[in-house]
Formats: structure tokens, sequence, C-alpha cells
């Protein structure tokens, strides 16, 4: 005998309590243990085991809904089929994630499903990351480990309960548009939500054209862009100009970033970092890091090989990093101009910093205390310094909330000793600056100085007294496009010291270009160009088009 019940657009609830009492074999205590179907028009045939909802039609199940035209759920055999009728789509949603697609089966004791012509939409850094491919296959992440889309390693790290995707012939984006301004494509890409998402040799278009491929399987964290996957174009004052390529390599529980740099005024350079997580070892959030580097020195004029490696790691708040260097080419800008390069080795240095606590809520201000040991060896020419250091810092910064003024500080106070003899350093540094509008002008103001007592016994971290001032100027040329222009001046010798243009390309929704051109007014002269695409749902991590990056007196 079949029941049909009938109802308004809105849908009458068709309850099939039995839905998961008649899953043998499997428990489900923490599971929901009915099935919500809903729609214009909903028949049931006692006789066999099939409903079938028609119009606007509704599946709860737990936190799944799932909506289609149509949908036939299966009682005996727990499985859902939910077509859409031409140009509408079925949706499926669990939370923050919604995907959508031409037809969607879906087994509801295992989670497995299928979901083809897929498209969809997920959390990514602060956007949303937008997805289209063929066919799309989902499980929990113990029958995705199964199925060999992650290692068993990956899915005993994943301690909530997640789905997998695995997707084929797809693209992604951050840009919402029908036509994006960039997107990759890739034959595979699996998904662990909130997560990661590993794409398959991706190619990379910028609107409708190709830019490159990237040779190895590439991935980026959802909630922060982890590493670049660019092409490098570059100028140097002393280098000349630089093209070369970087990206990543990951496996398990690491990976490395591997570039490398042809210049036209040198050889070739190149670098290799590497990391580890530790977690094998029982230390949770700790990492092995390690680094090799070739490349071309200043003060040497050679080219030679950098290495560095350490540890790393952070628990509840507090952070703590140890590290070696051998023959590191120092490039430190101290200020005024003033640049200082030189070879150091770290043999090794220690830093241990704590929590930021908040100091006074209402002016978004936030203190932290900062700890070091090292020990340094400093070469110049025949001449070795060599020296032990200890510290200990404080620091204080806020920023304003967003007004017509927009305030901000960053205040910090250095004590530093050394061994060998009575040298010790005392650093008290100010910053402090606003935001402001007039008219189509957007202007921010930077006022920065620092007191010396004392000296160090090493060239690297003897610092002098410093005042100075950054004034800019940013203001709009074009549709999408801005220019803007800044100055740094010395205010102790009355000297401009540098000049700054950036000229941006901003979509506003999904992405950001930015042009380069630093002038160096001192008389190390370091002029160089260079190029950056900021992905606005990463903006804390821009792919560069360049290894040079604008020293920033502002904090927005």
């Amino acid at each position: 005998m079949e029941r049909i019940a009938r109802g308004s657009a809105v849908g009458i609830a068709f309850i099939l309590a039995l839905a998961v009492i008649m899953a043998k074999g499997i428990c489900w205590a923490a599971q929901p243990s009915e099935v919500f179907l809903e729609a214009e028009t909903v028949a049931y045939n006692e006789k066999g085991s099939l409903a079938t909802a028609e119009g606007n039609a509704l599946l709860r199940y737990g936190a799944i809904r799932i909506y289609a035209d149509s949908i036939d759920f299966d009682i005996a055999s727990q499985e859902a089929l939910a077509k859409a009728l031409p140009g509408k789509s079925v949706s499926i949603i669990s939370g923050t994630q919604k995907l959508y697609g031409e037809s969607l089966f879906y087994h509801l004791p295992t989670e497995e499903g299928v979901l083809e012509g897929a498209k969809g939409e997920m959390p990514a850094g602060v956007g949303q990351l937008f997805v289209r491919g063929e066919k799309l296959e989902f499980a929990p992440t113990e029958k995705a480990a199964e199925k060999g889309w992650i290692s068993s390693k990956s899915a005993r790290r994943i301690k909530e309960k997640v789905t997998i995707g695995k997707w084929s012939d797809i693209e992604l984006t951050t840009c919402p548009e029908k036509n994006p301004h960039y997107r990759v494509v890739t034959k595979k890409l699996t998904i662990i939500p909130g997560k990661s998402i590993v794409a398959k040799k991706p190619k990379v278009y910028i609107g409708k054209s190709y830019l490159f491929t990237y040779p190895f399987d590439y991935v980026v964290s959802l909630n922060k862009l982890e590493s670049e996957l660019m092409p490098s174009i570059v100028y140097d004052s002393d280098k000349g100009v630089g093209l070369g390529y970087s990206g990543p390599i990951v496996w398990e529980d690491g990976g490395a970033h591997v570039g490398a740099v042809f210049w036209t005024k040198n050889n070739m350079e190149w670098t290799v970092s590497a990391h580890q997580n530790l977690d094998f070892l029982g230390l949770d959030n700790a990492s092995f890091f390690g680094d090799l580097e070739y490349s071309w020195e200043e003060t040497t004029d050679e080219e030679t090989f950098r290495p560095s490696w350490g540890v790393k790691g952070s628990w509840n708040g507090w952070s703590a990093k140890v590290w070696w260097s051998q023959r590191e080419a120092l490039n430190i800008e101290k200020g005024g101009g003033e640049i200082y390069k030189n070879l150091l080795y770290r043999e090794p240095e220690i830093y241990i910093y704590s929590p930021s606590w908040p100091l006074m809520s209402w002016v978004n201000t936030k203190w932290r205390l900062v700890g070091t040991y090292g020990s340094y060896e400093e070469r110049r020419g025949r001449r070795t310094l060599e020296a032990d250091r200890s510290g200990l810092g404080i620091i204080v910064s806020g920023v304003g909330n967003p007004a017509p003024i927009r305030p901000f500080w960053t205040s910090s106070y250095w004590h530093y000793s050394y061994d060998g003899g009575d040298d010790e350093q005392k650093i008290a540094w100010l910053s402090l600056g606003a935001g402001y509008k007039l008219g189509f002008l957007d202007m921010r103001t930077a006022y920065r100085r620092r007191w010396v007592d004392g000296r160090s016994p090493m060239r690297w971290d003897n610092y002098g007294e410093l005042e100075e001032l950054y004034q800019q100027f940013a203001f709009p040329i074009g549709r999408d496009l801005s220019l803007t222009v800044r100055g740094a001046y010395n205010i102790r010798t009355e000297k401009w010291f540098e000049r700054a243009y950036i000229l941006t390309y901003d979509t506003s929704d999904c992405l950001k270009w930015q042009l380069f051109y630093r002038d160096d007014l001192s008389r190390t002269n370091d002029d160089w160009v260079s190029m950056k695409l900021i992905i606005n749902a990463f903006p804390d991590k821009p792919m560069a088009l360049g290894d040079k990056n604008l020293s920033n007196p502002f904090p927005f």
C-alpha cells in the first residue's frame, strides 16, 4: 500500500524513525536516530522500502541537510538519491561546508557519497574557497584512509570528525565571480575541510591565460597560506635582474621549499628550506627546520653555501626557538638609511617568547616578554669578533579602532649583557603614528625614536641613537588602480634616505597586485623592484615575485 502526504510549497515533514534501527551491524550511539524527509509531495510504499519526495525536497539527518527537486530514500539500504531539474542544483550542507551538484548519491550509515557535476565553497583563511569539478567522492576520515585518499598516519592525526573529499577534474579559486581573476586547475584534489587541500600537479591561470604548471603535488592550508607557488622576477642594484622559480615539496608531517634565481650580474643562487614535525617524539607543536642556501655575499664577494638549522615550538601561548647558522649573510636595516652587511655564525641562538597579555583593552594594547641567549662569531675580512650575549626585553603595542583618525604605537625596552668584559647595551624604542583621510587622499604618518645606552663588542647588533619620520600618501589613479608614495626622513642628519612607490591593482573581491620600487637615497644605494600577488583570503601570506620586502612602519 502506498501512502502519499501532500502539503504546501513549504513542505510536510515525513519522519522515518526506523531508518537507523534497521541498519544492522553498525553502532551509531552518538549519531541521530531519525531521518526527516520533507517535500510538497512525499510517497511511501509500505510493501517496499522506498520513500519518494517530489518538489522542494529536503532530507535532514543530524547536521546534514540535502536539498533537491526530488529525493528517493531506501529505508532498507539507508541510501538516498537526490536529483535536480535542468538548470537547478542539488545541495548538501553540513555546518559551514556547502556543496552543489547535478545529482547526489549518499549512504547515511557510512556517510559516504558521490556528487556529480560538483561545485562548492568552504572557509579558507579569512575568505571562501570556491571549487568546481566533474565528480566529488566523500567519506569519513577512516574510510578515506582505507580508500587510499589520505595516509593512515594523516588519519590518526585528525582528532575531530571530518569528511574527506576527493575531487576529479576540478578548478579552485577564492574569487566568487563566474569568470574568476585567477584559478588553479588540477586532475585530482583531496580536501580535508578546515585543514588543507592537496592539488595534484596544478596548472595556474590568470583569468583565461595559462601561466605555468607546478611539477609536484601542492598543499595549501585552509587557515593560512603556508608557501608560495610563483615564478620569481626581481631587480637588485647589486645583482641585476633575477629570473627564477620556487615552490613547496610536501611529505608526511613536514615539507620543503625550494627555489633558484638566475642573476644577470651574478651566477645562480638557490635555497632549500625544510621542516619536520616532531610529534613522533612526543613533542607536540614542535618542529625541526633546516635551510641550505647557496648565494653571493657583498662584503666578501664570494658565492658559497650558508646552512642553518634548529628547533622551534609553541606551548600554551609560549614559544621558543634555538638555531645555528654558518656564514649567514646579514642585511640589517638599522634605520635612518643605514644598512649593515656582514657574515655571522650563531652557535647557537635561543629565543623564548611569552604570550601576549592585554594591558589596556579599551585601546587594544598588549604586552609580552622576550628572553634570549646566544653565542656569536662575526667575521669581516681577516677580523673575527666573538661574544656571548644574553638579553631580556619587554614589548608593548596597540592599534586603535578604525575611525577618521586611527592611532598606533609600539614601544620596547631591551637590556643586553655580554661576556668577557663590562660591555652592555640598553635600547629603548618608540614608534607612534596614525592613519587618516583627507578627501581622496589616504595618509599615514609614523615617528620613530631609538635611545641607546652602552655598546656591543660586536658590530652587527651595535645600535646608535635614531630619530626618523615616515610620511605616506595613497590616491586613486584609475579604476581599481592606486598609487602610494612614501618618504623616509632622518631627523638627526636632516636628510631624506628613502623613497618608495607602490602601484596597486585591487579587484576588491579576491586579489590584489602590487608593484614596488624602492629608491635608496643613502650612500648604500640599494635600489630594487619587486612585485606581490595578494590573495584576499590570505592577506598575511602574499605570493612574492621577488625576494625583497619593503620595511613597513605602519601596522595596517
